[in-house]
């Protein structure tokens, strides 16, 4: 039982847009973990940016936000997008449901 318990946490660590980047950071070039460090570090801004604002951001062209996007296995920037939203609220979620928590202590 272990084990499965073990594996359902590494799962949820590198499941959606920021635990991809996580897990294939090793293997990104130095242009494409320049793009993947400013989307982990801006989450919350460049959710919301178009691929051309979140290119000049990082000074980098839009064809490698796509190839970045591709390489984390995602159709493009837009899926990318909505991955990383869902790891947005579902972040937001696990801060609410931590702050009720420590509210009935």
């Amino acid at each position: 039982m272990k084990g499965r318990t073990d594996d359902a946490a590494s799962d949820a660590t590198f499941s959606g847009a920021i635990g991809q980047i996580r897990l294939q950071a090793h293997s990104l070039s130095p242009s494409l973990r320049r793009v993947a460090e400013h989307v982990i570090q801006h989450a919350d801004s460049a959710v919301h940016q178009t691929i051309t604002e979140v290119a000049t951001s990082v000074g980098v062209s839009e064809a490698t936000i796509t190839r970045l996007c591709r390489k984390l296995n995602y159709a493009g920037f837009h899926a990318f997008k909505i991955a990383l939203a869902a790891d947005l609220g579902g972040r937001k979620r696990q801060n609410l449901a931590s702050q009720k928590g420590e509210g009935n202590k």
